[in-house]
Order: C-alpha cells, then sequence, then structure tokens
C-alpha cells in the first residue's frame, strides 16, 4: 500500500520533513497552503494516511479548522499530527481534545519530526490484528478501530485507541508510561511523555460511562482496573 501524506501549510521544514520519512515508501505528498484549500484536494484525491497541519500558533482558528477535519466521517481512519511553530500546554490539550493524534511544537529537530511520521504511518499501515477484547463493559474490536462502553459506541483517535488497547491488554496490571511512549512514538521523549499524560486524561473523559477506571500508579504509570 503506497502511503499518501496531506501537508496542510507553507512551510518548507515540515515538507522537507515528511519527504524524508517517507523516501523509502514511494509515498504521495500532496501540499495546501491552508486548510480551506484541504477541502478542495479532498473532494478531488484519495483519502490521505495522515494530515500534517503545520500552523503557527494553534487558536480558535485552527481548532475550528481541526475540528472539521475531524468531523468528517471520510478522515476517520486518518491521523492527524499539528505542528506548531509556538504552543503551550493549553494549546496542546485543546489540539489533542479536537482530535488530533499528535501535537509537536517548536523546537523540533528535522530528524524527530521525520521519526515522528514515520513512527504514526508504520501504526497505521499495519496489518490490522484480528482479536476481540473485552474487558468488563468495555469492547474494542482492533480491526474496525470500534469501541464500546456496554451498548454505547465511543469514538476515539487512532492514538487513543492503541493506548486503551494497551490498556485493556494489561488490565489489572501497569502499563509504565516508558512502554506507552516505546509503542506509540519509540522515543523517551519530554514532549511524548506529555502526549501520553494527556491522551489519558483524554480517554479518562471519554470513558467516564464505564464502570472501569483508569488509575495513576506513582511513578510508574498507569492501570486499567473493573468495578
Amino acid at each position: 500500500m503506497q502511503p499518501y501524506l496531506l501537508l496542510i501549510g507553507g512551510r518548507q521544514k515540515p515538507r522537507k520533513a515528511a519527504a524524508q520519512a517517507l523516501a523509502d515508501r514511494h509515498a504521495r505528498i500532496v501540499g495546501v497552503p491552508r486548510p480551506d484549500a484541504a477541502w478542495t484536494k479532498l473532494a478531488r484525491l484519495p483519502l490521505p494516511n495522515l494530515i500534517v497541519f503545520d500552523v503557527p500558533a494553534f487558536g480558535e482558528r485552527e481548532a475550528a479548522a481541526l475540528q472539521r477535519l475531524r468531523g468528517d466521517g471520510r478522515l476517520a481512519d486518518t491521523s492527524i499530527l499539528v505542528l506548531a511553530s509556538k504552543a503551550d500546554d493549553a494549546s496542546t490539550v485543546a489540539a489533542l481534545a479536537r482530535g488530533a493524534d499528535e501535537f509537536l511544537a517548536e523546537p523540533i529537530e528535522p530528524g524527530e519530526l521525520s521519526a515522528r511520521i514515520r513512527a504514526m504511518l508504520r501504526r497505521l499501515l499495519a496489518p490490522p490484528a484480528p482479536e476481540k477484547l473485552i474487558f468488563h463493559d468495555i469492547g474494542l474490536v482492533a480491526a474496525t478501530r470500534e469501541v464500546r462502553v456496554g451498548d454505547d459506541p465511543v469514538p476515539l483517535t487512532e492514538t487513543q485507541f492503541k493506548v486503551l488497547q494497551l490498556l485493556v491488554q494489561k488490565a489489572g496490571r501497569i502499563l509504565e508510561r516508558d512502554s506507552i511512549i516505546r509503542h506509540l512514538w519509540h522515543t523517551p521523549e519530554h514532549v511524548a511523555t506529555r502526549s501520553a499524560d494527556m491522551h489519558i486524561s483524554l480517554l479518562r473523559r471519554k470513558l467516564k460511562r464505564s464502570s472501569c477506571r483508569i488509575e495513576t500508579v506513582r511513578p510508574a504509570g498507569y492501570r486499567l482496573v473493573g468495578p
């Protein structure tokens, strides 16, 4: 399968990092300068595996564009990486809450950005696991990335699904934060640590109707426990 990446934003740095990340995959990279131009491309071209949304800062306009992308049912299986020239914890939380799978802020080395893009595509293009996982009232189907609490569907981003899948697989046992980082990002960088913690926080919100809960086990990591 030939990967396809849509780059929203005009900077050369993410374009070069994407080209470097996909050099050995014969991937297709399509760039548009602004979010509004992306809809024209999405109407004419195949749906991308990954969207890199490059912004100077993540404000209300960028949040609205991201929410529109994530709300498009055609992009349910597309991961979104937001790259901001400047950011703080509030904008990071806002981006992840609006549906970003990853949020990276400058300064970031081109090599690390390329590695993050490769890791995201590796997860996206890996053959889906066939098993269905159940833990009390939480059910996951890996092949379709479907999550339910009881009979109610729970929409998750691709990264949130992977984190929950790990928690369910190790239910009752401590899942170390470093294990999450190695599985998803392949690097124990500070940015990845913050991303892991924020994805856990968002998962707790989305699973609030479940009888299960995600415990913080300091300083090791997290544990999914039943009622």
